[in-house]
Parts: structure tokens; sequence; C-alpha cells
């Protein structure tokens, strides 16, 4: 039985990283079906490894929170701007999970980053005149949407890590 708990963990850890390139929450997935076969089948992990992989997982997620911010900023994009790509790539993607499933949370976080950051980014902060220099709406929005696609690469990254700990965990005494 050991053997079918490791091959249903090999395949939710596959499943997580295809999960995980749409946008989707792939990492908790992949952990909760390897908890789940952890509970039926005690001997297939460690406690070490599931706390590691769930360490990975809130690290991942936490990158992806940030990663619009740090594209607005990287642009030129003041913290308002930074603190909207936050805010905009969280209800982009749920307004384009609604809209169109699956791919629409990709695309809806973009946007809604690009489109939140290059809305108050270029805002001139306080005591500022509008004649000084200043990054563009454009530029600002670019910046946070790359961020947060970017953020999603790098969280499928994480997601195929903690699949490969996972499954050589599962399947190595």
């Amino acid at each position: 039985m050991q053997i079918v708990a490791a091959v249903i963990v090999m395949f939710a850890s596959l499943a997580g990283v295809g999960l995980n390139i749409v946008a989707l929450p792939g990492i908790w997935f992949s952990i909760g079906v390897s908890m789940l076969c952890w509970w039926w089948q005690p001997e297939l992990f460690s406690p070490w490894t599931i706390g590691a992989v769930v360490a990975l997982g809130v690290l991942a997620e936490l990158c992806e929170f940030f990663a619009g911010a740090v594209g607005a900023r990287a642009a030129g994009g003041r913290r308002l701007a930074a603190l909207a790509a936050i805010g905009g790539g969280i209800a982009g993607a749920i307004i384009g999970t609604g809209v169109v499933p699956v791919l629409g949370t990709l695309v809806g976080g973009a946007c809604g980053a690009g489109l939140a950051a290059g809305l108050v980014g270029a805002a001139p902060a306080q005591g500022e005149s509008d004649e000084q220099p200043r990054p563009t709406r454009v530029r600002i929005g670019r910046g946070a949407a790359t961020g947060w696609l970017l953020a999603v690469l790098l969280k499928t990254g994480f997601s195929a890590l903690i699949g490969v700990v996972l499954t050589v965990a599962a399947f190595v005494p």
C-alpha cells in the first residue's frame, strides 16, 4: 500500500505544478494530498519532510504576494503603487477567474496588478510638484504586471521543488 500512496503523491505533485502554471494553488493541493497519504501510510514521510514542504509553500506564497509590488517599485513607482499592485493583483485574479476560469486567474492577476499600480504609480509624492520628472504610468503598470507573472513562474518552480522532495521522500525509505 505504501507504493500506491507514493504513486498518488507523485501524480498529485505533477498536478500541483500544472495548477501553479495557471496561478491556482497547486502547492497546497500537492501538500494536502501528501498529508492525506501520510495519514493513511504514516511511514511514507517524516514530520520533517512535511514541515520542510510547508515552509517552502509559505515562502512561495510570500514571493507571489510581494512580486507585483517589487515590479512596480523597480519600474520607479512609489510605495502607493506597490501597495496598489498587491491589491490589484489579488482583485484581478479573483475577477479574472470569474470571467474565464483557469487562464483568467493568470491574466486577471497580471492586468489587475498592472492597472492598479499604473493608476496610482505616477502620482507626485507629498510636497513634490508636477513639474519634476517621474516615471510614466505605463512603465510602472508594466513593471507590476511583469513582477506578478514572474511570481507565477517562481511559484511554479517552488511547486516543482516541493513535488521532487515529496516524491523522493515517498519512494526512498
